[in-house]
């Protein structure tokens, strides 16, 4: 339901969007939560951090980096 919400979005001429695409390993943050949401259905709101982000979240500021492995 959330894909073709998007693809209405994007069709509406008052929009530009640019539509790009990030290795996980550029944004280990997001990765760890859109791995969490896979377990739950629906939206989950958080007001803090989720313990299962802290450490990629600490490893994010202080500007650690993760090497994309080509295969």
């Amino acid at each position: 339901m959330l894909i073709p919400q998007c693809k209405q979005l994007i069709a509406k001429d008052d929009w530009e969007v640019q539509v790009s695409y990030w290795y996980r390993e550029a944004n280990q943050v997001v990765d760890r939560l859109a791995n969490l949401g896979i377990d739950r259905e629906g939206v989950t709101y958080y007001d803090s951090p989720p313990k299962e982000t802290l450490d990629v979240l600490h490893a994010d500021f202080v500007g650690a980096t993760w090497p994309r492995n080509a295969k």
